[in-house]
């Protein structure tokens, strides 16, 4: 009887359906995510400035190695930045987003035409997968490790250097179809000291001073204006030549970068421990293995 009157239709009350509570992102994800909003803002202007470093290199390699420092400096902030999303922020796609709005935040601060929106493409899809390894690396690895986290940096650091090569091959584009090429002003120099010697040699004893002057000078102009004739036609590979070969020397560059990046997360991490922004959680995690009978 008593079986009966539990399991009948009559006895039986509605259950209402409980109701899933929505996940919020915490506002430290959202503050983590500022130092990278403001890395890219920094890359953007950073790269727009390294549009002019192939017209600076031809003139001195003192500022053109200032931007090189400036653009080391910048990718290098933008990777430390970066693993604070890849690691703190969560969910998933929260962090991604970040990453895109990164990408937008540096496209808008580099320049709005063609050439800066593949640049910020570039730097998204690397930050992107950036992302999705430190993922794999935390479900994967039992301990942490920022030193794992650092050399995983090397996607993103891979995408701003594209970006880089970008605006270099833009500056370099537009620079030679107003000037055509030109040789170096230090690379010139080395070569008119030759000329010179050369000249001096060979000119008469009695023309000196000024006529000799004169001679330089006119030598010096035909050179340069041989030398572009014959160059000219080639003019349209010349900021490809230069963009592949610097991004094959900032290939070398970004290892020992995303190194030196794992060793500055190494002191980061337990900083944003100590204040509170970040703990190191232990769970247990069920293995399935396959073993012998």
């Amino acid at each position: 009887m008593l079986e009966n009157a539990i399991s009948s239709p009559e006895n039986e009350q509605p259950v209402e359906a409980a109701e899933m509570p929505v996940k919020k992102i915490p506002w430290k994800a959202w503050l983590l995510s500022l130092p990278m909003l403001a890395a890219a803002y920094f890359a953007g202007n950073t790269l727009h400035r390294f549009g002019a470093f192939y017209p600076t290199l031809l003139e001195s390699t003192g500022p053109a190695l200032d931007l090189l420092l400036w653009l080391l400096g910048a990718i290098a902030l933008a990777a430390l930045a970066g693993g604070l999303v890849a690691v703190l922020v969560r969910p998933l796609p929260v962090a991604v987003g970040v990453m895109g709005l990164s990408a937008l935040v540096m496209f808008l601060s580099w320049a709005i035409d063609l050439w800066s929106g593949l640049g910020a493409i570039a730097m998204m899809v690397g930050a992107s997968s950036y992302v999705l390894v430190v993922e794999r690396q935390l479900k994967m690895r039992i301990r942490f490790s920022p030193s794992r986290v650092g050399r995983a940096s090397f996607r993103l650091m891979t995408g701003l250097s594209l970006a880089a090569c970008i605006s270099l091959y833009a500056g370099a584009a537009d620079h030679i179809a107003e000037n055509g090429i030109i040789l170096p002003e230090e690379a010139w120099s080395a070569v008119a000291v030759g000329m010179d010697e050369y000249i001096t040699l060979v000119a008469p004893s009695e023309i000196q001073g000024p006529e000799l002057d004169g001679m330089r000078e006119t030598f010096h102009a035909q050179l340069q204006e041989t030398l572009s004739d014959l160059a000219e036609p080639y003019s349209a590979y010349v900021p490809l030549v230069y963009a592949l070969f610097f991004f094959m020397l900032l290939s070398q560059l970004l290892w020992l970068g995303s190194l030196l990046v794992g060793v500055l997360q190494r002191v980061l991490f337990p900083l944003l421990q100590s204040l509170g922004f970040a703990e190191l959680k232990r769970e247990r995690v069920v293995a399935e293995r396959l073993v012998p009978r």
